[in-house]
């Protein structure tokens, strides 16, 4: 749910970075045929949610070899970087660009094989550059990937990243089918502050509810310990 929330919340991200295509995607078919111009926004968005979950899936299984500390690692950096995203997005700060420009390095090696497949006619072609485009180097999808490495195991990482991708669905298909008008909207600085503002919020209660899990259960750890040793005694 936290992650089919984060996708919502990061319409004006999200328009950004995938509405223009989307949108060149649906105007290179005629305006009335408006059922073709859904099947391959569909399409694309299908592939493009495919490539996150399988990059949830990959992070779920790499979690213990990196985060197995017997501390909340993993959800401190996501809560940083969903901190960081919405100060990106408030326009106050940009480190979170680092991240991206980490994403560049694999992202030259996919663009030109995305590039092989336009102009986009068809909807196994839109499902295929929605699978490339998913790999595209973006700081909230690194953020909820974070989030998704959290998850006990590969299909609930999958699906974290899949929830996440689903929440962005608004905002695509919007920017595919209405560009202009939707990124007017979004344009406003009172909708990018109030978004910017969820973000950081959404961060800082991440970090605080897995920090207090994490003192809770150590404390009841301490206390099993101390009762164990007097029983013994």
């Amino acid at each position: 749910i936290s992650a089919l929330l984060l996708g919502v919340l990061g319409a004006g991200h999200c328009l950004g970075m995938c509405g223009g295509f989307a949108a060149a995607l649906a105007y290179a078919i005629p305006a009335e045929k408006l059922a073709r111009r859904f099947a391959l926004l569909l399409a694309y968005n299908i592939g493009r949610i495919g490539s996150y979950a399988l990059l949830g899936a990959l992070a779920a299984l790499g979690q213990n070899a990196i985060f197995d500390s017997g501390y909340p690692l993993a959800r401190t950096i996501a809560g940083l970087l969903l901190i960081a995203t919405g100060l990106y997005q408030a326009e106050l700060w940009t480190g979170i660009t680092v991240l991206e420009r980490g994403g560049q390095k694999v992202w030259r090696y996919i663009q030109p094989l995305s590039q092989r497949l336009l102009p986009v006619y068809t909807v196994p072609k839109a499902l295929l550059l929605g699978a490339f485009w998913g790999w595209l180097p973006c700081g909230l999808v690194y953020s909820v990937l974070v989030l998704a490495a959290t998850q006990p195991g590969v299909t609930e990482g999958a699906l974290t990243m899949a929830a996440f991708g689903a929440g962005t669905l608004p905002a695509v298909f919007a920017g595919g089918l209405a560009a202009s008008w939707v990124r007017k909207w979004l344009a406003r600085r009172w909708f990018k502050m109030g978004l910017a503002g969820c973000f950081i919020l959404f961060g800082i209660w991440t970090i605080a509810v897995a920090w207090y899990h994490h003192s809770h259960h150590a404390g009841g750890h301490s206390h099993h310990s101390t009762l164990h040793q007097s029983t013994s005694h």
